[in-house]
């Protein structure tokens, strides 16, 4: 087996097991500001989408904090899994 197949379906085996494929749909004008945006602080749509929820989280649990809350903060994604990620989307999807 090829070394490119190998990595092919591990990186299909690694997204089954670790990844949850979210579709979200929007507006075209709000994909486009999003676009803008993410563009200007050179970061990827995705990127800035996992941003926006992990600050809006993060908002919410400040405004009620509860007694079993622990504070965790999500490792930063590193360029190899972003890229191991990217791939496992771009086969997905046959791009």
């Amino acid at each position: 087996m090829a070394s490119s197949a190998k990595k092919k379906k591990y990186d299909i085996a690694y997204a089954k097991t670790h990844l949850k494929r979210v579709p979200l749909d929007l507006k075209i004008e709000k994909y486009e500001e999003i676009k803008t945006h993410s563009e200007k602080t050179n970061e990827s749509i995705n990127g800035f989408i996992k941003r926006a929820i992990d600050e809006a989280i993060e908002r919410d649990n400040e405004a009620q904090p509860t007694q079993q809350q622990e504070s965790y903060q999500m490792p930063l994604e590193s360029d190899e899994d972003f890229k191991a990620r990217r791939d496992v989307d771009r086969l997905k999807n046959g791009i």
